[in-house]
């Protein structure tokens, strides 16, 4: 028997009285009772923690968002009728932070298809967009930005979507507010 075996039950030595077999019973069984309390009490609390804590920070990223669109076939303009990006970078990006903290940077994951078509025609140098600006919570942040394939094609329709990954979450402070290129959500 190993040293697993002898955890769950001592086997009695040769010139045993009473009260030691008495003392190595109530052992063994206390110990069978302990190991049965962590496997099923103490093991699965410690995994509800571990979730518990991951699900926090990723549920908070969720609650960022981004689009991406042309400006050629959005059709998104400034007040008095100005195009709000270029010919020079004709992608909007824009970037809502609903969460409680101040989003650092985000991985932006951008595709592009020809109008009633499924298929992404956007190489996989140009799929994805970094962004490393300060958007205090309840935020948006909105940038032009250019690749190849939006200088080269004004037919296609760009979609965007939030790598929850990359997400980098910080806590909020006073600078963030002050310092920000981002706009208040409008509720």
């Amino acid at each position: 028997m190993g040293k697993l075996g002898r955890w769950f039950w001592a086997p009695p030595r040769d010139p045993e009285n009473w009260a030691q077999t008495l003392v190595r019973v109530l052992g063994n069984i206390f110990r069978d009772v302990l190991s049965v309390f962590i496997i099923l009490v103490v093991v699965p609390l410690i995994g509800w923690g571990i979730y518990t804590l991951w699900q926090a920070t990723f549920d908070e990223s969720k609650l960022v968002t981004a689009s991406v669109s042309h400006r050629a076939t959005s059709g998104a303009k400034l007040e008095k009728g100005i195009d709000i990006c270029n010919e020079q970078y004709p992608l909007g990006v824009n970037v809502e932070n609903k969460s409680s903290k101040s989003l650092e940077s985000v991985s932006i994951n951008i595709s592009a298809r020809v109008r009633g078509s499924t298929e992404n025609v956007l190489p996989w140098d140009e799929d994805s967009i970094e962004l490393k600006n300060i958007v205090p919570p309840m935020h948006s942040f909105f940038t032009c930005y250019r690749n190849k394939t939006a200088l080269q094609r004004q037919d296609l329709i760009y979609s965007g979507e939030v790598s929850q990954y990359s997400v980098k979450l910080v806590q909020p402070e006073d600078w963030h507010f002050k310092e920000t290129q981002g706009e208040p959500i409008k509720r």
